[in-house]
């Protein structure tokens, strides 16, 4: 049996060939022709083999061996750098791809010499593997050798970023190398940090709980733990008006109920140390009354209405003289023109006044602008179209 390190693609016996006469008789010893023949096999280590030859002599005669020659114990040679391959788990690398700052990451990597065999030796002093960030180098780098061909090669990253991580034998790549590996940074960034929130959440009572996540993000927009206590803060806000009515501390995932006391439309921010993430999308809120709805008067956002809002029409002769007749008919459109929204009006003549209407409707629990317009058989009044400001605390127009 031949004990073979497997360095190159072939190995070399000494045969003996001990030729004789054809009688029989032995040839005297110093005819004995050595013969060295060079004799290839696919060598893979751990495994045995046999090869059966045949040697022809120089006159042409053929000498078959009929015993085969066992080749046992095939050692791997050193390892190579196409041969040896980051360790695979369904299609994903096992190997920290993703990690923060300052922290160890670390690749496993199987190695194989030229012929594919996996080293079951320790690594030898000629052979070093290191990893390498493209772009950036490392804190440090340091490799654990084991028997069963799978090393770790450990390393330090410095500073968040994207990177080509190279893993390298005698500053060769190995296959699979580059391979892309992110490095988070500690701080989330407001720009492309981002926020979802639950199924309803742009409606609903006050009390009910609203859930909002924040999906925090570094500078790279690597994904940052959630896990991590990142205290965020929550802002809901009556739109149009500067008056703040909630402030909560949100963390991510966390569920956060907006115990708002007033209906209206509102927007909801979230903040990271003073920073805007982003805007949620605006927000409407209604009392969360448990009587049935029938009995309360609406608004377009749910909310309860209490203001009558009212203004008074004047009907005068081609001469400017006041009408003292009450048989008009008049045409009211009151329009929000950001939001198409549209309310109802009653026109009701004064018990007082010949010829003056007054013209009432329902006025939203939220500040905003209105434009009004009086008609009369299809022609605009004097003064119309005019705006209506709807206060905070509404009461009658401006």
């Amino acid at each position: 049996a031949h004990f073979v390190q497997c360095c190159s693609d072939y190995i070399t016996s000494q045969i003996v060939i001990l030729s004789r006469e054809g009688y029989g008789s032995q040839v005297p010893v110093g005819q004995l022709v050595e013969i060295g023949i060079p004799i290839r096999l696919p060598l893979t280590a751990g495994k045995q083999f046999r090869s059966s030859l045949r040697i022809t002599t120089a006159n042409g005669v053929s000498i078959a061996i009929g015993t085969e020659i066992p080749i046992a114990d095939v050692i791997p040679g050193l390892p190579d750098a196409n041969m040896s391959t980051l360790i695979y788990l369904n299609d994903t690398y096992l190997a920290s791809k993703s990690l923060r700052a300052g922290t160890n990451g670390h690749v496993k990597v199987l190695t194989r010499d030229v012929f594919g065999n996996v080293r079951s030796v320790g690594l030898p002093s000629s052979v070093r593997f290191s990893a390498s960030f493209i772009g950036q180098g490392v804190g440090s780098t340091a490799t654990s050798d084991s028997l069963d061909g799978i090393l770790a090669v450990t390393y330090t990253a410095t500073a968040a970023g994207r990177y080509g991580l190279s893993i390298l034998l005698n500053d060769l790549h190995i296959s699979g190398s580059p391979f892309q590996a992110t490095v988070v940074s500690n701080d989330v960034n407001t720009s492309v940090s981002s926020i979802s929130y639950s199924a309803g959440f742009s409606i609903g009572a006050v009390g009910t709980a609203r859930q909002v996540t924040v999906i925090a993000r570094d500078r790279y927009g690597n994904l940052i733990s959630t896990s991590t206590q990142i205290l965020f803060d929550l802002y809901v806000v009556r739109s149009l008006d500067s008056l703040q009515y909630l402030t909560v501390q949100l963390y991510p995932d966390n569920t956060t109920t907006l115990l708002v006391t007033r209906s209206g439309l509102y927007s909801v921010s979230v903040f990271y140390k003073s920073q805007l993430i982003y805007p949620l999308s605006p927000l409407n809120l209604s009392p969360g009354f448990t009587q049935a709805l029938q009995t309360l008067i609406l608004d377009n956002y749910g909310g309860v209405i209490t203001d009558i809002v009212s203004f008074s029409i004047q009907a005068r002769d081609e001469y400017g003289n006041d009408r003292t007749q009450s048989t008009d008919t008049w045409d009211i459109t009151i329009l929000n023109t950001q939001s198409q929204l549209t309310f109802t009006t009653t026109v009701t003549p004064s018990p007082t006044k010949g010829g003056l209407y007054i013209v009432e409707f329902k006025a939203p629990d939220v500040k905003m602008n209105l434009t009004a317009s009086v008609k009369l058989s299809g022609k605009e009044v004097a003064g119309s179209p005019f705006t209506l400001i709807i206060v905070d605390e509404a009461g009658p127009a401006d």
